[in-house]
Parts: C-alpha cells; structure tokens; sequence
C-alpha cells in the first residue's frame, strides 16, 4: 500500500512540474520535401539539410523563416509558424506559475503547425501550367493545403467551411462544380495521409476542375 501511495505521489511530482517539457520535449520533428527534390533548406539563414528531409528543431516562439534553393530555381521563402502547445495550457492548470515558467524559458510553450512543409519550386523560366494556371498559382494552393489542413480536412468530413471556401474561390472553381468538388478532396484525404501528398494531388484535381 506504501508502495502505491510513493508512486502515485511521484507521478502527481512530474505532472505538477514541467508538462509540456516532460511530455512533448524541448525539440520537435519537422519534415520539409520540394518539388523537385535535392533543395537546399535553410532555417534563418542556417542550413539543415537538402529535401526530402526531417529535423528535430528547437521549439521556440518569434519569427523564424524556412527558405528553399536549388539552382535553376527562384529561391522560396516561407514562414516557420508556431502554435501554443496545448500541454502548455495544462502546465499552467496543474503545475502553477512555476511549470509554465519553466516551459516558457525552455521553448515547450510551443509547436511547428503545420509539422510537415511541401514547396514546388519555381523555374527560372516560367512556363504555364495545363489549364492556364501559372506555376506560382500552382504553389499558392499547395501552400494553403498544408497550412490549412487539419481545418479543411474537419470540413470536408463535416460541413464545409471558410477553408474550403476559400480553396475552391483560389482554384477558381465555378459554383455549379464545387459540390462535386468537394466530393472527390473528402476522397482523396481518406487515401493521402501524408499532408504534402494531399496537398500535391488535391490542387492537380482542383486545377483540372
């Protein structure tokens, strides 16, 4: 009985002192992959690999600013977003002024949303799309899949949204189209887990009309 209540006890300690340190880390895995492959990726001026790849990165909080080169391409800069970890939110709740502090200082505040980035790089010579659409229309969907997915993905499963909304009016999708639409990206996010793929396949889709 001795022994229940010191555990019990030890695990109320750790709870109460560093949540979001404790269960998510100091660090956080991130994925970054272009089209084509082989990029040079670059996090506030500082390299860390070439795509396809995954790095553990420091949490913390400010601007930071992800940027892809490759030669024959125009360089593409993009934001590194954060989000309140929602441990953080607990910390404060079971471990005081003290575990949030803690978390504060040592970056667990915060998260990478989204944790996965996927560019197309643009040539230096622009050449259009099939459709009409320029590479760098092209790119702009993408980039609002994978920012936005977890609240398109909610949408499509349910009623659709300003998300959807928006992707379809950004893809130029007429009226008459966009149930149908919608129809076929609720499909493909039950085939495509991975966030680039999605974004990938559902902007060729969204293209074609």
């Amino acid at each position: 009985m001795r022994i229940v209540a010191i555990v019990a006890m030890t695990g109320a300690i750790l709870l109460s002192s560093g949540c979001a340190s404790i269960v998510d880390g100091n660090t956080q895995s991130v994925s970054f992959s272009s089209n084509p492959d082989s990029a040079i990726v670059t996090l506030n001026g500082a390299q860390i690999g070439k795509t396809p790849v995954t790095v553990p990165l420091k949490r913390q909080g400010g601007a930071q600013t992800i940027k892809f080169s490759k030669d024959g391409f125009k360089d593409y800069e993009m934001p590194l977003t954060t989000t309140l970890n929602p441990w953080f939110l607990g910390n404060i709740i079971t471990g005081g002024l003290l575990g949030s502090t803690t978390d504060g200082l040592s970056g667990a505040a915060f998260q990478y949303a989204p944790g996965q980035y996927m560019v197309t790089l643009q040539p230096d010579d622009v050449t259009p799309l099939p459709g009409g659409a320029s590479l760098n229309e092209s790119q702009k969907i993408v980039n609002f899949i994978v920012m936005g997915y977890a609240q398109i993905v909610a949408e499509l499963t349910s009623t659709p949204g300003q998300y959807t909304t928006s992707l379809l009016e950004m893809a130029s999708v007429p009226q008459e189209n966009r149930p149908e639409m919608i129809k076929r990206l609720k499909a493909l996010s039950g085939l495509y887990g991975v966030i680039p793929e999605f974004a990938e396949r559902s902007t060729e889709i969204l293209l074609k009309k």
